[in-house]
């Protein structure tokens, strides 16, 4: 890319630094910096990766993304993968001693605009290089034409050719529509920054993979394969990669023997670093010292590291490509429990002794894919000795509730914790589970959850929601009052099966509202819970949870925003969303904490017994 400029409502400028000198050039088109980026920001150092970040502009905002350079790169002085610009930010390099500064432009007016000059009067005169290597010129904007690259879906056989960033998935709107129940809405996004191609997964549910590698962004080799998911599509591409100059480095090593050339070979003409440099004379020196007597011992040492090296990176993608397959499978179970749920409302309307068959198959066919999911995550290590037992809890009671542990966001584990020290701070927690044995509760509540396939651990919505008092009565809403111990609203109650009593609209006990009879209003509770989980909140008992504080008026449309299927809607999901309500969060963190203290309360510093200790738990699978 040559250093023209043109008009633009939104520019970047950046300053660097060579020979002494400092260097400054205003860009308003994304570029690379890499020791292969031709006519970008180019350097010959070798301690910088043939592509190693990207500066581009996405809907107005200007972003620098670290292309998964073997080095890496800091913004600031901190480590990121991509990050939007603020007014300006610092961008420096690990191994070398040069940093670049970012600014971005506020927006010119027009007359601005049109009296904006370049950076210099010679456009080649700013070529930007981070080191002083001689460079080629490269093409001006006005006399190159863009980057092509040619995709084939498979199995069309005939390719399309594109110049422009492309979007691959179901959605309408995208520039390649696949039809695919594994594809997301918007699953990949293909794009050019110079004469370079990229690959970005755009948080897909089955993820991206290059050549068997599942990515987040990648540049894109000249010949390669994307699929959608660990098997899904298959995109076959290809474009012509822009050469390599002669000033350049060769390319990055891609076998342990040329690894060994490049740090331990002193008589090595390729271009290095001063790190590379120093590693190469520290070598010298161990080796003329200890030559006659340890030259064996370490050249095996070398050998044995090299290696390890290599099978550490075999064992990385092995790891990754096992965690994909782990979460699918897991994904897949969920999907099989709601057509289970579904069947077996056939099964209770219907006489026909086939269907019990039919239900009975997918039921074994869940405990199946359950031991295989089990097998793969210790596999994975996720749970192993070093694990604590407090953690160990919160995983399995993360899996009870319906949500997959590999997929837990980061945090979540600390967070859990938290609220366990906010039950630690009363003792509400222990008068309410009090109060609960006093009136022979649990059996009666886990039982009749038990009856609907639903986890006993819903026993603790009660909890939250009155304490296990009998007469609990809720504050007048628009939706009216909600009553007795499972706080249900009039509408709710009358749709399952309860008679509100002719006191609905006041807010006083009445011995005629079926909502006060603990029998049988932990019935209605536990099909309207069964309900949620198996419709709208696809099998994610924690959405159910947020759901059932935050009423199906409300949650419905935040719901109904996620694609319909497990992967996509569960609380993981709407966990990742700013702008839910720190009461819905806050009711869910709630009963989930006392569900993990009830598992154990004594690890957790409580006196009293598991309150589920003798209850009948949910069946395995659902």
């Amino acid at each position: 890319m040559s250093r023209t400029t043109r008009n633009s409502d939104s520019a970047i400028t950046v300053s660097w630094s060579t020979a002494g000198t400092m260097r400054r050039v205003r860009l308003t088109e994304p570029f690379c910096i890499g020791r292969d980026a031709r006519g970008e920001l180019q350097t010959d150092e070798a301690a910088i990766s043939r592509a190693h970040a990207a500066v581009f502009l996405r809907e107005g905002q200007w972003w620098v993304r670290n292309l998964d350079s073997a080095d890496g790169a800091l913004l600031n002085g901190a480590q990121f993968q991509s990050a939007p610009l603020a007014r300006r930010g610092v961008l420096s390099f690990t191994g070398i001693d040069v940093q670049v500064m970012l600014e971005v432009e506020e927006q010119p007016t027009s007359a601005q605009r049109d009296s904006t000059a370049g950076p210099s009067s010679d456009p080649n005169a700013d070529r930007t290089k981070l080191q002083s290597a001689a460079l080629p010129n490269a093409p001006s904007a006005a006399g190159s034409t863009a980057q092509s690259i040619r995709i084939q879906v498979d199995p069309d056989p005939n390719p399309r050719e594109f110049t422009d960033a492309i979007r691959v998935g179901r959605d309408a709107t995208c520039s390649i529509r696949i039809e695919n129940e594994g594809v997301s809405r918007a699953h990949t996004e293909i794009f050019r920054v110079g004469n370079h191609w990229f690959a970005r997964d755009l948080g897909s549910s089955n993820g991206t993979f290059l050549d068997g590698q599942r990515i987040d962004d990648a540049l894109l080799p000249s010949r390669c394969t994307v699929s959608l998911g660990v098997d899904g599509p298959r995109l076959e591409l290809s474009y012509v990669a822009p050469k390599r100059t002669e000033s350049a480095s060769p390319s990055e090593p891609r076998s342990l023997e040329e690894v060994a050339a490049h740090y331990f070979d002193p008589n090595s003409k390729a271009p290095a670093g001063d790190r590379t440099m120093w590693v190469r004379r520290a070598y010298g020196t161990v080796q003329r010292r200890q030559k006659r007597r340890y030259g064996s011992v370490i050249a095996g040492a070398v050998g044995l590291l090299l290696v390890a090296v290599g099978i550490g990176i075999y064992q990385h993608l092995q790891l990754q490509r096992t965690r994909g397959v782990a979460e699918q499978i897991f994904y897949n179970m969920k999907t099989i429990e709601l057509q289970l749920a579904q069947l077996e409302v056939q099964v209770q309307a219907s006489t026909d002794p086939a269907h019990r068959g039919d239900a009975d198959q997918a039921r074994a066919r869940l405990a199946e894919m359950s031991t295989q999911y089990d097998g793969l995550l210790e596999e994975l290590g996720i749970l192993n000795d070093e694990t604590l037992p407090e953690d160990r809890l919160i995983f399995r009671m993360a899996r009870v509730f319906g949500e997959c542990e590999i997929a837990m966001p980061k945090g979540f584990v600390e967070e859990t914790k938290r609220y366990i020290d906010i039950w630690r701070s009363d003792e509400r927690l222990a008068k309410a589970l009090r109060r609960a044995q006093e009136q022979n509760l649990p059996p009666v509540i886990t039982s009749t959850l038990a009856e609907h396939h639903m986890p006993p651990q819903f026993f603790y919505v009660a909890l939250q929601e009155s304490d296990f008092l009998p007469k609990a009565i809720g504050p007048q809403t628009r939706f009216g009052i909600a009553k007795g111990m499972w706080q249900i609203m009039p509408e709710t109650a009358i749709q399952y099966g309860l008679r509100p009593g002719p006191l609905l609209d006041v807010p006083e006990f009445d011995p005629a509202d079926q909502r006060f009879d603990a029998a049988a209003a932990t019935g209605a509770a536990a099909r309207y819970l069964a309900d949620l989980y198996r419709g709208e909140a696809q099998a994610s008992g924690l959405l159910v949870l947020a759901s059932y504080n935050w009423g199906t008026t409300r949650v419905r449309k935040r719901i109904q925003a996620m694609e319909e299927n497990p992967r996509d809607r569960n609380f993981w999901r709407l966990l990742a969303q700013t702008d839910m309500p720190a009461e819905t969060r806050d009711y869910v963190f709630k009963i989930f904490a006392a569900a993990v203290i009830g598992e154990d309360p004594k690890l957790f510093g409580f006196d009293f017994e598991k309150p589920l200790a003798n209850t009948q738990p949910a069946p395995k699978g659902s």
